[in-house]
């Protein structure tokens, strides 16, 4: 993949413009594989380009050890795929460990389950917040912005500056409310694929992005993700 340094930067940039939890002051906890997008984009460089204090741990498994350092840490915003929150909620409902200081999980990769959703805003009482993304877009595409705006059930709108389109397998741009491939455009997407000049061509047309996904964009621009091109086995945050 070859993503620049001018798409991390500005991935990162169009994050803290458009999700409102990210207020500066706040500690986040990265327990996100670096060498994945995700947690490099958004544990990593996000919190160094505003000064996010930031904890890390060099894995969320074992859980135990990651619940010590968020109690001791005071961790406020949590990034983790469903899977981990899975791992978490287990071991905090057997304890019954609270988190006082924990105000936001945000989550993607995989959709997140609304029962497990439902359990950890009763049980942690923490507020998810999903997004999505992809590593081809360095990687967030979209994320519900704030508690007042965000939508359950969706990944939100998109950051500032993407542009998406909907189409059919034919290629014909769909309206909102009908189901679709999702394509993308914007500062963040990659220039396509290193030394694999057929993929890139196979992906991306014009500067948009064909990313296989199948969703749903209502008439105020949330995405529903309703297939994804690959989906991911994850453990510990590594698929």
């Amino acid at each position: 993949m070859q993503v620049s340094h001018g798409n991390l930067v500005d991935n990162s940039l169009k994050v803290h413009e458009n999700v409102e939890s990210f207020d500066t002051g706040r500690i986040l906890m990265n327990a996100l594989p670096n060498f994945h997008s995700l947690g490099f984009t958004v544990c990593g460089v996000f919190p160094l380009c505003f000064g996010l204090p930031m904890v890390i741990v060099p894995s969320f498994i074992p859980v135990k050890e990651t619940i010590e350092a968020l109690r001791e840490a005071e961790v406020s915003i949590l990034i983790a795929v469903p899977a981990m929150l899975s791992f978490l909620l287990e071991a905090v409902s057997k304890e019954g460990i609270t988190f006082p200081e924990l105000k936001y999980i945000l989550t993607g990769v995989g959709k997140l389950d609304p029962t497990l959703e439902n359990r950890i805003r009763k049980d942690m009482e923490v507020i998810c917040f999903e997004g999505y993304g992809l590593t081809e877009c360095s990687p967030v595409v979209s994320a519900n912005p704030s508690e007042k705006r965000r939508k359950p059930g969706t990944v939100g709108p998109p950051l500032s500056g993407y542009e998406i389109r909907l189409k059919d397998l034919d290629g014909r741009v769909l309206p909102p409310g009908e189901e679709g491939v999702l394509w993308v455009k914007g500062p963040s997407v990659t220039s396509g694929y290193f030394r694999a000049p057929e993929m890139t061509a196979e992906r991306f047309h014009d500067g948009w992005l064909d990313t296989g996904d199948i969703v749903k964009i209502d008439e105020d621009g949330y995405i529903s993700i309703l297939d994804r091109a690959t989906d991911p086995i994850i453990v510990g945050g590594e698929s």
